[in-house]
């Protein structure tokens, strides 16, 4: 199975690794991350290059989550409540997504790359809220840049061991989320420090 995949993807890897992507956001019964790992093996093999393939990664990572983004600015909430939707997205996934969403605010999308099941009504629901464009694009590239460069690499070390992959699926989500939940943490604190020492200003009389 994996070798067929493989095969296909290897001819043109970036452009077919960015359609597998955008299919398996549509529902395609593939893993993302086993993609992303199958597209670190073929830079492995030599006929790509390693950053090709974390670019492409990051690129049909990020159109399929525009898809849902835009469909909830667009329809919003509406969406959400279509008989044929609900069938794909079930109702206490879109529950779950909301409470991230009132929760987190735009960070949810952090969670949401994490999140496989509730992922999609994530963006439906940040696009039906009318969370600003810039904002949606800065932090969701940046969760699909780490997202795609921890599995291509790990695809890239794992080289010719194609039977092992579907086995490392759990702990790329592992490494992701301590990528993106450090990466966020340190961002934070300068904007945690400027906040306290308002905070600790005396207040004008």
């Amino acid at each position: 199975m994996l070798e067929s995949v493989l095969n296909w993807i290897e001819p043109n890897a970036p452009l077919n690794l960015i359609l597998l992507l955008c299919l398996c956001s549509l529902g395609f019964p593939f893993s993302k991350g086993l993609a992303l790992l199958l597209g670190g093996v073929v830079a492995y093999r030599g006929r790509y290059s390693l950053p090709e393939m974390v670019l492409s990664g990051l690129l049909g990572l990020h159109l399929g989550d525009c898809l849902y983004y835009y469909l909830g600015r667009k329809w919003g909430h509406h969406l959400l409540e279509w008989r044929l939707f609900k069938k794909w997205v079930k109702p206490q996934y879109v529950a779950k997504a909301l409470e991230m969403v009132d929760k987190h605010g735009p960070l949810t999308l952090i969670l949401a790359r994490l999140t496989p099941y509730v992922r999609t009504a994530c963006y439906i629901c940040l696009g039906s809220l009318k969370l600003k464009q810039r904002t949606f694009h800065a932090i969701n590239l940046v969760a699909c840049l780490v997202y795609a460069g921890v599995f291509v690499l790990m695809g890239y070390a794992l080289g010719g061991q194609v039977q092992t992959l579907t086995k490392m699926g759990l702990k790329g989500n592992l490494l992701v989320s301590a990528f993106l939940i450090l990466f966020f943490g340190l961002s934070l604190i300068p904007i945690l420090r400027k906040r306290n020492s308002a905070a600790s200003l005396p207040t004008p009389e």
